[in-house]
């Protein structure tokens, strides 16, 4: 991902899950279920989950780092620490997202 750049991620055309896009002018999110809405454009890409999580690690770690604290700090019965989190998130397979973060 090239910095100044931003990302989106699409689940596809036949899934009932969420669209994930950020324009890329302007930097606003935008969470949609109508796949109508996206067709014809050309600023949107298709990207996994997984993806779409890297590019934000690499836009600003550290907020991604405090999403990550802020659910381990709200898992309470039981308790979960952030390694908790990242090994549930790797196993949900934003495997490069979680070693990027491990990392830094």
């Amino acid at each position: 991902m090239i910095p100044g750049t931003v990302p989106s991620g699409y689940a596809g055309p036949a899934t009932p899950m969420t669209i994930w896009t950020t324009q890329r002018t302007g930097g606003r999110n935008t969470t949609c279920r109508n796949t109508t809405s996206f067709r014809g454009r050309t600023d949107i890409e298709a990207k996994s989950p997984d993806a779409f999580v890297l590019d934000q690690v690499h836009i600003d770690i550290r907020a991604v780092a405090a999403s990550v604290r802020q659910i381990a700090d709200s898992r309470t019965r039981p308790p979960e620490a952030i390694e908790d989190v990242l090994t549930q998130l790797e196993r949900d397979g934003l495997v490069e997202s979680v070693t990027a973060l491990r990392a830094a």
